[in-house]
């Protein structure tokens, strides 16, 4: 099979699966208009967002992985084809189990033998990838986030331990969040920036080292800390000084960011779509620096799960969706010749720039 045909196959499936995402969110959202029949807005956000990070997200970072860093020989071997086909069986049984029964037998299954799946993927991406001659910088961004996927996924397997023996109690949510955070704030970040600047490398533009790297070891060291901003029950003197601390060091992070790609020319529609990203990055930013302010601290634990659903949607819509679709056109994936794709693309950013304002308005 030619190799473009090849990866034309995970693209439209990776592809499917953000429309799925997409389509489960419509239903959630529309069921608080009008009453759907059998609908549960529980097991149906469980669906949608297993699809959106693992099946999307996930899926899609790993397809690119296997493209852009790996020998087309060995990208589609055999083994990398079963595996996807097991991990995208799975999401597609957890579209089904979710809506039916939340976090039970049949779920649990599905989830733990993606993830098994996944943990297997990881370690063979690990071996053949550490084989193939990379720069020195794009080697740590792309290993500290199978580090992170791996780290994040911990926190899966607390939900489904806890959901089983106690219930939905505080350890639930907070290994809801240890998760979240983990997989958004470092295995999307860091295999996307990864790629970003492995892209800009082949295009030859000049990236300061010093830049580069302040930028990787404050974003590295600071994701630890910073999961503390999202235990607001336990609060006290300490833990809201590591938060502050970790937030602070992130907008120093954003600074380095901002200066390392001042210089980079982007024409056309996708320079719009790299402005967009690195403002929905910097928003992120800023929105957890803000939760580490005591100023603001206390208002943003009565709008908790309002605080949560924008802040999700504004990585998940402004950061990892734009930046996927984004990586797609520049590595030639998407074309943008399509006119079907012109107006997609062209609808998705419209749109989530137009809810920006509204999530910031909303949820704050």
């Amino acid at each position: 099979m030619p190799k473009q045909k090849s990866i034309s196959i995970y693209i439209k499936i990776t592809l499917s699966l953000f429309f799925i995402s997409a389509f489960y969110g419509w239903l959630i959202r529309f069921n608080s208009v009008t009453a759907l029949p059998f609908f549960s807005y529980t097991k149906f956000l469980q669906a949608h967002s297993h699809v959106t990070f693992l099946g999307w997200g996930f899926m899609s970072l790993r397809t690119l992985f296997n493209w852009i860093f790996l020998p087309h020989s060995t990208s589609f071997s055999k083994t990398y084809k079963w595996l996807f086909g097991l991990e995208f069986t799975c999401i597609f049984l957890m579209l089904i189990s979710f809506p039916i029964q939340e976090y039970k037998l049949f779920s649990i299954v599905f989830l733990s033998v993606f993830l098994l799946t996944s943990y297997v993927y990881v370690v063979q991406f690990y071996k053949d990838f550490n084989r193939t001659k990379q720069d020195k910088t794009i080697v740590q961004f792309v290993n500290v986030s199978l580090f992170f996927y791996i780290l994040s996924s911990i926190g899966i397997w607390l939900i489904g331990v806890t959901v089983a023996t106690q219930g939905k109690t505080d350890l639930y949510f907070n290994s809801i969040y240890f998760y979240l955070h983990f997989l958004y704030n470092g295995f999307f970040v860091f295999a996307l920036f990864g790629l970003f600047f492995y892209h800009f490398s082949k295009k030859n533009v000049s990236l300061s080292n010093k830049e580069l790297n302040l930028f990787f070891w404050l974003t590295f060291g600071s994701c630890f800390p910073a999961y503390l901003l999202s235990l607001v029950k336990y609060e006290n003197t300490i833990i809201t000084a590591i938060s502050f601390m970790a937030a602070t060091l992130q907008i120093i992070a954003f600074y380095y960011l901002v200066i390392l790609l001042k210089n980079i020319k982007i024409k056309g529609i996708v320079q719009f779509m790299f402005i967009s990203i690195i403002i929905a990055f910097g928003l992120k930013t800023m929105l957890q620096f803000g939760s580490a302010l005591p100023m603001f601290r206390e208002t943003i634990i009565g709008l908790k799960s309002y605080f949560v659903i924008g802040y999700i949607h504004l990585i998940t819509l402004g950061f990892v969706s734009s930046s996927i679709l984004y990586l797609f056109l520049e590595f030639n994936l998407l074309k943008l010749k399509n006119r079907r794709t012109k107006m997609g693309l062209f609808s998705f950013f419209i749109v989530f720039s137009q809810l920006k304002p509204f999530y910031l308005r909303k949820e704050l």
